[in-house]
């Protein structure tokens, strides 16, 4: 972590800076002690700046607190109480009320920030102007299958723009579509869905395991065609919340997702 913080630092623009390394040989003997030490020394180093350090999938930690005792949330705990200049950003698909109860007693200074899909109309944006002068590549056919495809979920709708856009530079390699004209259609957005489905496997496996095994069946259940019960209204509220499934609990909000639980469901069988 200390290293990545120094490196991000070096590498922002448009001033780098250069903040100090920990003391190696504290943080083999006691590493969180020797963080808040690390931590204190940065803000004298640069006494104006205020600092965001942001943890992605911090539901993991709950693996270090197996080895540590507690004493990582301890660590971040001490941050959120004590240093005003720290920011901590956590990023994760859980709820704390899903995570075991300690958890809740050590984030307790925190605030959850809901984050969801684009609307329709930023999707279209960052399909058409991903960055500035980006040529007119898609046909209107085209942009509306990637917004009907991902739910305007925003990793999933550049992970299919970058793999139509590489089909797209492939064909035209092998002079199979005119350079100056060529634009993608919906055909070519549905012939790229299963290296969608291949190159987002990290994504969509990460889904999948951050489930319960009864979402898991219930959503299993789905994709072969059952229908929801009564007995299933506390899994579909919670899949509702997560984002998997719509309000009847009958279809998928992202079908790339469906496509994906659908191809589990024939590796499985």
């Amino acid at each position: 972590m200390a290293q990545q913080i120094i490196d991000a630092a070096r590498q922002q623009l448009p001033r780098r800076m250069r903040l100090p390394y920990p003391d190696s040989e504290k943080l083999a003997e006691d590493p969180f002690p020797a963080l808040q030490t690390w931590l204190g020394e940065i803000e004298r180093t640069v006494p104006s700046k205020r600092f965001l350090l942001c943890l992605d999938e911090f539901e993991r930690l709950s693996e270090v607190e197996e080895v540590t005792r507690t004493r990582s949330l301890n660590f971040f705990r001490n941050i959120l109480q004590h240093r005003q200049k720290w920011t901590l950003l956590f990023s994760g698909s859980h709820q704390l009320s899903e995570l075991p109860a300690y958890w809740s007693d050590y984030l307790i200074n925190t605030r959850a920030l809901r984050i969801t899909y684009l609307q329709e109309s930023e999707a279209r944006e960052l399909i058409l102007q991903p960055v500035e002068d980006f040529p007119n590549i898609y046909q209107p056919s085209a942009v509306n299958t990637i917004i009907q495809l991902t739910h305007c979920q925003p990793y999933l709708v550049q992970l299919v723009c970058y793999e139509v856009v590489e089909l797209l530079n492939r064909e035209i390699r092998e002079n199979r579509r005119d350079a100056g004209s060529a634009k993608a259609t919906a055909n070519d957005v549905h012939a790229v869905i299963p290296t969608v489905i291949e190159r987002g496997d990290q994504y969509f496996r990460e889904l999948w395991t951050s489930l319960a095994e009864s979402d898991r069946i219930f959503l299993r259940r789905l994709v072969q065609g059952e229908t929801p019960t009564e007995k299933d209204k506390g899994v579909v509220r919670k899949l509702v919340r997560k984002e998997i499934v719509e309000k009847e609990g009958n279809a998928f909000q992202v079908p790339l997702v469906q496509r994906f639980v659908e191809q589990v469901v024939e590796e499985e069988s």
